[in-house]
Formats: C-alpha cells, sequence, structure tokens
C-alpha cells in the first residue's frame, strides 16, 4: 500500500516535516500489525537507537508481539520497500531493528474526593435529667458537649 503525500517538502517548516515523519511511522507500524489482535493494543511507535520501538498497553500483546516478530519484521520491510522514496528520501526513517516494551497508562478518570464534613455542635449541653438511671451517662455526655463548644471556639478564635 503506497502513502500518499500531497504536499511539496521544499516550503514547509521543520515542524511540519517532524509531524508527517510521525505520521508516516505511526501508519506503517499499526499497518504492519494489521494481521494480528494485538493492533487494539499498540500505542505509538518510536524510533530509537536506529531501533523501532512499538509501544503496548497490554502485556499479553507484548508476548503475542515477541512471539510473531520475524512476521512483523517481515511485512515492515514489504511497507517500507513500497514506500521507500517517502520513508527514506523525505523523512529519513531509518531502523534496523525491532523490539516491544509495555506502556503503562494512568487512570484518566478523577477520582471523588470525600470531603470530611466537619461536625458542628447543636447541643448546648443544658437538659436536665430526671431519670436517675441514666443521669450518670447523661452527665457524661453532658461534660463531653461543653468540652467540644470549648474546643470550638478556641479553633475559632
Amino acid at each position: 500500500m503506497k502513502f500518499l503525500t500531497s504536499k511539496s517538502f521544499n516550503d514547509e517548516s521543520v515542524f511540519f516535516v517532524k509531524l508527517r515523519a510521525y505520521q508516516a511511522l505511526q501508519n506503517m507500524s499499526r499497518q504492519s500489525l494489521e494481521k494480528f489482535l494485538i493492533q487494539k493494543f499498540f500505542k505509538q511507535a518510536v524510533i530509537k537507537n536506529k531501533i523501532l520501538v512499538f509501544y503496548f498497553t497490554n502485556t499479553t500483546a507484548l508476548m503475542e508481539f515477541n512471539a510473531k516478530k520475524e512476521l512483523i519484521k517481515a511485512q515492515l520491510r514489504i511497507i517500507y520497500k513500497q514506500n521507500f522514496e517517502l520513508f527514506y528520501k523525505n523523512y529519513m526513517l531509518i531502523f534496523k531493528d525491532i523490539k516491544a516494551e509495555l506502556i503503562i497508562l494512568k487512570n484518566t478518570q478523577e477520582k471523588e474526593v470525600f470531603k470530611k464534613e466537619i461536625f458542628i455542635e447543636k447541643s448546648t449541653g443544658n437538659f436536665h435529667i430526671h431519670d436517675n438511671v441514666l443521669k450518670e451517662k447523661f452527665l457524661e455526655l453532658q461534660i463531653i458537649i461543653k468540652n467540644n463548644i470549648k474546643k470550638d471556639l478556641n479553633a475559632k478564635s
């Protein structure tokens, strides 16, 4: 399959030439993986030290790539020969070997942050106890409530 380019390379800025080279590399890499089920786990391809590095998001895809590395190389050779002028002469995309690496994507969904609600004491601690059995328990509660009110007043000032 030939890659078509409609722009001439003489009048373009370096940025756009590099961008088109990157896009051509991605297209070539995806096309070489078309016959395999690992294409959906393919993230990107980059040339590092004359090695074409495929990045996958799944460990099984990584293992599958390593098992079928020679078939992928053969497919890349065919694509490269068909588009030699584009890849070599225009973009200088040169690589001698291929390898795969795993890339771990961070969870992009925002986690809900639960704010700790501040407890505001609404009771004043002024109540009368008529039942003798519960009197001690209520006196303890009354002391706790009054201490909480004092702490809140001290914290505000």
